[in-house]
């Protein structure tokens, strides 16, 4: 039976773990994208802030969410668990991956990224760390405060000049404007179709979502490349016949076909948040979900309940099976192991089940990053459950 491809890091006795350990923490799967074994170790990014909740001082917290190479063993990661149990990574590069809060104070970095998710099949996990900082005054002389992340490099496959390249991304924080940012949710790793046929259209698309869905957010692109769109609402259009995507190839199970995206979420008079991922373009067949799930609607104490379901398109080779990846969860929220092999749209789905009570500290709106994905790696376009949480 097939397993759910995302889970928890189980927690262990507290130890420190050499970068060569790594997989004893997170366990490989036997069955990898070649061209995610290649190159830089960083997938993804995004950074939001809030004010601290002592409002007399220009105190924020600000939290970095990256996603990494998980096969990926050298110096650059050092492993270990906290007091509490929760898995912890040391993160270097090539260039130091460093916070700049843009005011001439020293530079942080990533010493305790708390895994909170990872795949097995995509090869990437994903987890956050939150700074504290004290600017001097709530804005810089009129002009947002700029936050950056940067360090280097991106994976070695990338098309469209991107191949083993620094990433640099900045946030704007003004807390004469705003207390707190929205939040950006996806996963790391996107994939869409690589469209073959000239007379189809050419484009594939997918969603951009802040966990507040937010109408008065926009959305632009950071940085210019060919055939890449974005629209207000962070619907991205991705011409997969561009001139410097046309010649790539999508093969079964190797990614060789793939862009990085970024893209920054507009909010207030004239603030941001970035986010940085990786789209893979993959070729038929490859997993589909079937009739996902509308929005949901769950009250505080009671038990919502729901399932995903997917299947591999009928063309599949035999031995293939589906399973799920899913980001980041809310606490409490619950998801089952995966029922059927999803080798049959009618009678064999893949199922995987969520459970989750709400209590009155979840009130809001919840959106839930998901793809399902095959053994050999390629997955469904990214989907977004959103689940309003009321009284």
């Amino acid at each position: 039976m097939a397993a759910a491809v995302r889970m928890k890091i189980r927690s262990m006795p507290l130890i420190a773990v050499a970068a060569s350990m790594l997989a004893a923490l997170v366990p490989c799967s036997a069955q990898q994208s070649a061209a995610l074994l290649r190159g830089g170790h960083f997938r993804y990014a995004t950074m939001f802030w809030k004010r601290t909740s002592d409002l007399s001082s220009n105190t924020i917290e600000v939290t970095i969410e990256s996603a990494w190479r998980r096969d990926y063993s050298s110096t650059y990661f050092t492993a270990a668990l906290g007091s509490s149990g929760e898995s912890l990574m040391k993160i270097n590069g090539k260039q130091t991956p460093k916070i700049d809060f843009g005011d001439g104070t020293a530079a942080k970095y990533l010493e305790a990224v708390r895994i909170t998710a990872y795949s097995e099949q995509e090869n990437w996990f994903l987890g956050e760390e939150t700074f504290t900082h004290t600017f001097d005054t709530p804005n810089n002389a009129g002009h947002p405060w700029k936050v950056s992340f940067t360090g280097c490099c991106r994976m070695r496959n990338l098309l469209q000049d991107q191949a083993d390249k620094p990433w640099d991304m900045t946030t704007l924080v003004d807390l004469v404007e705003a207390d707190t940012s929205p939040r950006i949710v996806s996963l790391p790793v996107i994939h869409v179709r690589k469209v073959t046929t000239t007379n189809a259209n050419q484009n594939s698309t997918f969603r951009l979502h802040t966990s507040e869905l937010d109408p008065s957010i926009t959305w632009s692109l950071g940085h210019a490349a060919a055939g890449q769109y974005i629209h207000r609402d962070g619907t991205v259009e991705l011409d997969t016949q561009a001139a410097d995507i046309l010649d790539c190839t999508p093969a079964n199970g190797i990614a060789v076909c793939a862009v990085n995206v970024m893209a920054y979420a507009h909010f207030g008079k004239s603030l941001s948040i970035p986010v940085d991922l990786v789209v893979m373009m993959i070729p038929d067949p490859y997993p589909a979900f079937i009739d996902f799930p509308p929005r949901q609607t769950a009250r505080l104490g009671f038990e919502l309940t729901a399932d995903i379901k997917a299947f591999q398109n009928a063309s599949a080779a035999s031995g293939l099976y589906v399973g799920f990846t899913v980001g980041t969860l809310p606490p409490g929220l619950h998801l089952s192991t995966v029922r059927g092999k999803g080798i049959h749209k009618e009678s064999d789905p893949a199922i995987m089940s969520l459970r989750w009570t709400p209590c009155a500290h979840d009130l809001g709106t919840h959106v839930l990053c998901m793809d399902a994905v095959n053994n050999h790696g390629l997955a469904a376009t990214q989907r977004g459950l959103v689940i309003d949480v009321v009284p």
